[in-house]
């Protein structure tokens, strides 16, 4: 049966008590738009090298920016979603507000432990949003920190969805008995479909370059 956001609002509020409904919901969105930029990246960036050929003949400077620009918004958007409950005098959205609003020990000590785990697996992405992302540090930028730049990789960010995944649906099956694929059902295939109008736009170049199908590579040299 399908729901639309409200009712869905507030069919959490209702399992989970206000508090811990509405921050479940809004945490929600979040992570589910998250998982769309992820679907979005990995379409375009993670599909093997004859995609990344196929953007670079076509407009290398532009997805060039793209991936970047995509790139550290997923870092920070994972990020923020494991910062600390509080910056100052200001509430932050972040998971680790969850386990103090929940009323059964065990669920709630379960989702601390998630929480943990996730803010831990996301150390190396905070310390490269902290030097490159957020902020520039100049003796990253000259190559003359002590401590190497972290990795970020395909791998950690993987992981770190999964582990977003679980605190949320821990929640979720405990009051609702069911859980969310944010994986799967927030994933439009939106990027697909630009590779594919790519590929009809390319096929098309290279007829009007050989109108009597002589088979010359397109002007690139590709």
């Amino acid at each position: 049966m399908g729901y639309s956001p409200e009712e869905y609002r507030e069919r959490k509020i209702q399992a989970m008590g206000p508090q811990p409904g509405q921050l479940h919901f809004e945490l929600g969105n979040s992570l589910a738009l998250l998982h769309l930029k992820w679907a979005q990246f990995t379409a375009l960036f993670a599909a093997g090298q004859p995609v990344l050929d196929l953007l670079d003949r076509t407009a290398r400077h532009f997805f060039l920016v793209v991936r970047i620009v995509l790139i550290d918004d997923i870092i920070l958007h994972l990020c923020r979603l494991s910062d600390p409950p509080k910056s100052g005098r200001k509430e932050n959205l972040t998971v680790l507000h969850l386990s103090p609003l929940l009323r059964d020990p065990a669920l709630a000590a379960r989702v601390r432990e998630l929480c943990e785990r996730a803010r831990a697996a996301l150390e190396p992405a905070r310390e490269y949003r902290n030097r490159q992302v957020a902020h520039t540090d100049v003796l990253t930028l000259r190559a003359e920190h002590p401590d190497p730049l972290p990795a970020v990789t395909r791998e950690s960010i993987e992981g770190a969805l999964e582990l977003l995944r679980d605190v949320l649906n821990s929640v979720e099956s405990h009051y609702l008995n069911s859980t969310t694929a944010y994986e799967h059902g927030f994933a439009p295939r939106d990027a697909e479909r630009l590779l594919d109008l790519l590929r009809l736009a390319e096929e098309a170049d290279v007829a009007d370059q050989d109108p009597d199908g002589g088979g010359s590579r397109p002007a690139t040299g590709v």
